[in-house]
């Protein structure tokens, strides 16, 4: 007779498999196969087999059996007889299946147990629920700036929305709100005149002044004389000062009424050159709204990958006494680590009885998604047990899981474990 092996939790679905074999030298003839289903087990389903004359499946109270009948067995000849089942209760942590078989002139009985595994709730401390929290979001940002462009040649701007639109735009709302506010307030002129004076404001404080059609003009020196590109002389300003004899200007009598005398210095009127037209009037400020989406980081977080345990725990086990002796644990020290998996083995307890607890030890909050478990190694077997967690520790929470089973007896280590998804 086979069973899985290993250790099977609340759940689990197991395949088993009777083969019933005639060592004899004379063929057996009517037997019946009685698999006694333990209690801790639900069948669900039994195959079909071409060489039973029949097959029943018993049911009386909690407990069932499974029976097959054979016509003849010749000597040497074997049958396997399937089933399934599937864990319903962890009862005492071992599920023993009993097999008799029945023939005319003969009989035998079997019997394989499969161990059973259970944990408990988890207990959090400094975590939530998790389906691992975003750590960024968006966020819609409007930021005003001001910016310098000619005058004249910028389209107005929206004081409120910050929108560009051109004169014939700018127009075509002035006549909508018009037709909107002269729809609504036709029977009231004072009211439509208020409105509409108050359209056309909206709009004006949206638009450019009209751009000049010259430059400015320059203001002059003071005085009415002329210094762009000229000297000035003596005759040309009646409330001109006479200058002093013998001054450039001053004509010597003996050139009195001499032309060249008026005639202006060429050296000099290059030396004065054109007054500069101030580039300020043609230089518009305007404040605009920015809109940008930008990205705003969430509380840290960090997932925890796969991490193997820091402590492993040697023990003796006894299955007819169900005690525990001789348990010792070592631990390794590491550094730099977001978490630690630690174990503890209760000595007081009728079964093996380890509890595990992942502790985050980082500054952040810490995604915990996986299984998180133990791994016991004995003679030739190793048997793992976890529960899937889900969940978001705070730095310093931590998840403690409680995991209780039965094995064979022998020398063990037991060793935590987590797996991540």
């Amino acid at each position: 007779m086979s069973a899985p092996g290993g250790l099977a939790e609340l759940g689990e679905h197991l395949s088993y498999s009777l083969l019933v074999v005639n060592p004899g030298d004379t063929p057996l003839t009517n037997l019946t196969i009685t698999n006694i289903v333990p209690e801790e087990l639900d069948v669900v389903g039994v195959p079909i087999i071409d060489r039973a004359e029949s097959i029943n499946l018993i049911s009386m109270g909690s407990s069932e059996e499974i029976v097959w009948t054979l016509d003849t067995l010749d000597p040497g000849e074997g049958v396997t007889l399937p089933w399934e089942a599937s864990v319903a209760a962890t009862g005492d942590l071992v599920a023993a299946n009993d097999v008799v078989v029945e023939a005319e002139d003969s009989s035998a009985a079997a019997s394989r147990s499969v161990y059973l595994a259970r944990s408990s709730t988890p207990a959090v401390q400094g975590g939530t629920s998790s389906a691992a929290p975003a750590t960024t979001q968006t966020r819609r940002v409007v930021r005003y700036e001001q910016r310098r462009i000619p005058a004249g040649t910028a389209p107005a701007i929206l004081p409120f929305t910050g929108a560009n639109v051109s004169g014939w735009f700018a127009l075509a709302l002035i006549l909508l709100g018009a037709g909107v506010v002269f729809t609504r307030a036709r029977r009231s002129p004072a009211l439509l005149c208020a409105l509409m004076g108050l359209v056309i404001m909206a709009a004006c404080t949206s638009a450019d002044p009209p751009p000049s059609a010259e430059a400015p003009k320059q203001e002059s020196p003071k005085g009415d004389d002329e210094v762009l590109g000229k000297r000035i002389h003596k005759g040309d300003n009646e409330n001109t000062a006479e200058a002093p004899p013998g001054s450039i200007d001053d004509p010597s009598p003996g050139e009195e009424g001499d032309d060249d005398a008026t005639e202006p210095d060429t050296e000099t009127e290059d030396a004065i050159t054109q007054l500069p037209v101030p580039q300020e009037d043609l230089i518009r400020v305007v404040t605009v709204p920015v809109v940008e989406i930008v990205e705003v980081q969430g509380p840290a977080t960090e997932v925890l990958t796969s991490v193997p345990g820091d402590n492993l725990i040697t023990f003796s086990w006894d299955e007819a006494s169900r005690s525990v002796t001789g348990a010792a644990s070592s631990r390794t020290l590491t550094r730099d680590v977001v978490a630690t998996v630690l174990s503890e083995l209760s000595t007081a307890s009728p079964s093996i009885a380890p509890s595990v607890e992942l502790t985050n030890v980082s500054d952040g909050s810490l995604v915990v998604k996986g299984n998180l478990g133990i791994e016991t190694q004995g003679p030739g077997q190793t048997v793992t047990t976890s529960e899937h967690v889900d969940l978001v520790l705070a730095p310093g929470g931590s998840i403690t899981l409680d995991f209780e089973y039965v094995l064979p007896s022998g020398e063990y280590t037991a060793a935590p474990f987590f797996q991540a998804d």
